[in-house]
């Protein structure tokens, strides 16, 4: 009897396994933690950014976290439904704790500090000095606010090769096609699918747009 109730769970078991993928870069990510609220709990490390997982027919929880070198935090939840048995392809994104944003914003010098002394250590006067430093830390704020937000800049030059495959193949329906039968036919997750669909947005050769609960891909 137990044999058999063993064997009843191990055919209902399904595989769900998958990619974690970075926020700026599209590449899979190193080192990064996959954890399921399953029961029992199961944790996974993707050394290279791949993950599998066997799970029971259910609803879970799917998280990812991961620290960049800059030690900015990133995390993403996905919540899942498996079926009673067969392969579920889920890939994940995680982005920046907004938390961890606003700390390397508040290491920027604060302009009333700067306001409060002249370069040779006097109070300040309203002098032109004055003025060029309110104006050197208005670019440094910028600037690094900018540089966190956006992280390292997109090259906008040469195509990778797999956006030029999902360009061409736009190309070949005529002009326009749905992102479903993108991602089939490529054989890729929503997540990586959308990934590569904002990069060619981003790049201002196609234009995303929605259609009920579907997105049409059209070029531009």
């Amino acid at each position: 009897m137990i044999l058999i109730l063993v064997l009843s769970t191990s055919a209902c078991a399904a595989k769900v396994y998958g990619t974690v993928y970075d926020w700026t870069t599209f590449e899979p990510v190193a080192g990064v933690t996959v954890e399921c609220n399953s029961t029992p709990y199961q944790t996974a490390f993707a050394a290279d950014g791949s993950y599998s997982l066997i799970l029971d027919s259910g609803t879970y929880l799917l998280e990812a976290r991961y620290a960049d070198s800059r030690g900015l935090h990133h995390s993403a939840q996905e919540v899942i439904e498996i079926g009673p048995d067969g392969e579920f392809l889920i890939d994940l994104l995680p982005v920046p704790d907004l938390e961890d944003d606003q700390d390397l914003i508040a290491d920027v010098p604060n302009i009333h500090e700067i306001q409060d002394f002249e370069p040779d250590g006097t109070k300040p006067g309203g002098t032109l000095d004055t003025i060029i430093l309110v104006f050197a830390s208005l670019i440094v704020i910028a600037a690094s606010y900018l540089m966190v937000q956006k992280g390292k800049k997109k090259d906008m030059g040469s195509l990778p090769h797999d956006l030029e495959e999902v360009l061409e193949e736009i190309k070949h329906q005529g002009g326009r096609m749905n992102q479903k039968d993108l991602r089939i036919k490529f054989n890729v997750g929503e997540a990586k699918m959308s990934l590569m669909i904002t990069d060619l947005e981003d790049r201002g050769l196609v234009k995303r747009i929605k259609r009920g609960r579907a997105n049409v891909i059209r070029l531009v």
